[in-house]
């Protein structure tokens, strides 16, 4: 350890200018506040700011002259033979000249940040740069991030620096193994970019650890056996380096096939469903070990078939949209930059199989429809509404709504019609903000509706209770008002009151509405018909939330509930399911610690999910993550995922 030391304190007295450079850098951050035209920010601000200007250029070119010059230099001029003349391991001479040039760079860049990091009212947090990264990233993050880069940017600069000098042909086996490596590594990560970023971060920290870890052994191996010979050097470098890699690509690459293995019985629970109006769901669910990557299926409930729904763009979310007839299932995949591809299966074939189409979009999951036999596919493309014929891929109809309007909802009411929900929100002081317009396929034309009165918010879904007339939400003095809406004319038909924040409206069968209405501590449950008349109203508890689940049989409505909560140091929030028969209002079943799925994840309300008895009424979800079906004739509840033991 004696000699260890001593090349340490030889190599940094050879370099010790460097340390001398780095103090008069560290002293301008602190002229600059008194440069002219720094305006009113504050000096500590200005300091910072050119403090990390310098660092952040100073640093990396440090360590990429030193990681070039302190093997490689001393082996192009000869220098390396006073070295091995000595009674020197080559690992002692390399981890001492690493130790020493690492040691170098970070007392350069602590010297940089001295001056600027004592004067700043709180040097701890300063230090952290807490008001760039804080938000994101604990603290220990951003002074880790900067010493693991001096150090990776040291050993990178040392090993091209021996391949630059050594020009030898193993060059070319560098380019095959670096371009295999970084195929290897990219498309093990590619498929959880955008929906599991803790799987990346850790695949990225995995391939950190075994680039750093390679070029630490394989710059031992250059020095310990290649010694003075440049081209000996680089061989075994090369040959150490890259066997590195490739173990921990591969190995990157079998636990990536391994997160990606999960099937619906490995789920520990499901995180988002959609549904449809057959047997078939959509589920996305949590699987242990596999941290956030939320994988993607369609499930047959009724025989167990199920596949996989890879490639979509999206966080713990399913994005598969079923046709209103529940023959086929849509999903965009992402294609090539911000392009997504349509695809579908056919859940009526004998054996189901993902199909792409030949639609690609720019635009996100929700901005598209489905014709009632999934046929037919309508999508917003910034202003530009484009219909397709899903199994040609053929352009049907184009047409543009100009300014001012924001084409935001679409809805097929035919094959060969289709009706846009525009948004004009400046005009919602004027009483206004909606106007419908009606694409006629067959005749390739655009009608515009007139303009009536709406929210606009992204999250507000339109009801078509009939072609005549529409249930919207419009801005209320205090609350949101419910009204029903004649399209052709404008006109309001009827004003059914306010609507509760976190309450939601449905309609029901035979042709009735619901609408949560608060009286002191109870919630009322309202039925109103399509022309506006109150039918009937009934007490339904209390709850933070609440919202209409469907009808698991015609006449009984089940209702969610959410309470919110403080739990285990944390926000949580209490499900609970009660059945309500709409004639008379009575509780029929209440099921603790679950919430009806329909109504909860956005299924559109003109999909046939919603008629009553439909498999999609009658799912529920449990706190605990689970899936489970109730059947209400027989009152059994059937537990779907996890899959029971």
């Amino acid at each position: 350890m004696k000699a260890f030391f001593a090349l340490v304190a030889r190599e940094i007295s050879e370099r010790k200018a460097l340390l001398a450079a780095a103090a008069v850098a560290s002293l301008l951050p602190l002229l600059a506040p008194l440069l002219p035209s720094t305006g009113v920010n504050p000096p500590e601000d200005i300091r910072e700011a050119v403090m990390w200007v310098i660092l952040g250029g100073l640093a990396p070119l440090f360590a990429l002259l030193l990681g070039i010059g302190f093997i490689g230099r001393d082996l192009s001029e000869g220098r390396m033979g006073f070295y091995y003349a000595q009674p020197l391991s080559g690992p002692m001479i390399w981890f001492s000249k690493i130790t020493a040039v690492l040691v170098l760079v970070w007392a350069v860049e602590l010297i940089i940040m001295l001056p600027t990091v004592v004067l700043s009212p709180d040097p701890l947090q300063f230090f952290y740069l807490a008001n760039i990264l804080d938000p994101y990233f604990p603290k220990w993050v951003t002074p880790t991030l900067l010493w693991v880069l001096s150090f990776a940017v040291l050993l990178l600069a040392h090993a091209i620096g021996i391949v630059w000098r050594a020009r030898s042909g193993w060059l070319a086996l560098d380019f095959l193994a670096l371009l295999f490596v970084v195929s290897v590594g990219w498309l093990s990560l590619r498929p959880f970019v955008w929906m599991a970023w803790t799987v990346v971060t850790i695949g990225i920290g995995w391939l950190v650890v075994g680039l750093l870890t390679g070029l630490i052994v394989a710059g031992a191996v250059q020095v310990s056996l290649g010694r003075v010979d440049l081209r000996r050097g680089h061989r075994t470098m090369s040959m150490t380096l890259w066997s590195i890699m490739s173990l921990t690509v591969v190995t990157l690459a079998a636990w990536s096939l391994w997160i990606r293995s999960v099937e619906p019985r490995d789920l520990d629970g499901i995180t988002n469903v959609s549904v449809g109006s057959g047997e078939w769901i959509a589920v996305s669910g949590q699987s242990s070990g596999r941290y956030d990557y939320h994988p993607q299926f369609l499930v047959n409930i009724g025989d167990g078939r199920w596949f996989p729904v890879s490639g979509v763009h999206s966080w713990y979310g399913s994005y598969v949209r079923f046709s209103p007839d529940g023959q086929r299932a849509f999903w965009l995949v992402d294609d090539s930059g911000d392009e997504r591809r349509l695809w579908f299966a056919d859940l009526t074939a004998s054996e189901v199989v993902p199909r792409p189409t030949e639609i690609v979009t720019v635009n996100d999951n929700n901005a598209y429809r489905v014709s009632s036999d999934g046929r037919r596919a309508a999508f917003v493309d910034d202003q530009t509404i484009k219909v397709f014929d899903v199994d040609h891929g053929a352009l049907i109809m184009a047409t543009r709504i100009e300014e001012p309007h924001f084409p935001f909802q679409l809805r097929f009411v035919t094959d060969d019609e289709l009706s846009v929900l525009a948004l004009m929100p400046w005009k919602r002081r004027e009483g206004k903000g909606n106007r419908i317009f009606t694409l006629d396929l067959k005749a390739r034309t655009l009608v515009e509706g007139p303009e009536f009165e709406g929210t606009w918010s992204w999250w507000n879904e339109r009801w078509t209770l009939r072609d005549d007339r529409k249930l919207e939400r419009i801005d209320g003095e205090e609350r949101d008002r419910l009204v029903i809406v004649d399209p052709g004319s404008g006109e309001q038909i009827a004003d059914l009151g306010e609507m509760q924040s976190w309450f939601e409206s449905r309609i029901v069968y035979k042709e009735r509405i619901t609408l949560f209405h608060k009286d002191n501590n109870q919630t009322v449950l309202r039925l109103f018909d399509f022309d506006g008349h109150l039918l009937n109203e009934f007490p339904v508890g209390q709850s933070d939330r609440m919202y209409t689940g469907g009808e698991p049989r015609s006449g009984l409505l089940a209702l969610g509930h959410y309470n919110w909560y403080l739990g285990e140091g944390r926000g949580a929030v209490d499900y609970l399911t009660s059945v309500v028969d709409l004639d008379t209002g009575e509780v029929v079943r209440i099921f603790t610690e679950m919430a009806p799925v329909l109504g909860r994840w956005g299924t559109l309300s003109n999909t046939g999910a919603w008629t009553p008895g439909s498999v999609a009424t009658r799912l529920l979800h449990g706190e605990d993550g689970g899936l489970h079906l109730w059947d209400p004739d027989t009152g059994e509840l059937k537990q779907l995922i996890p899959v029971p033991d």
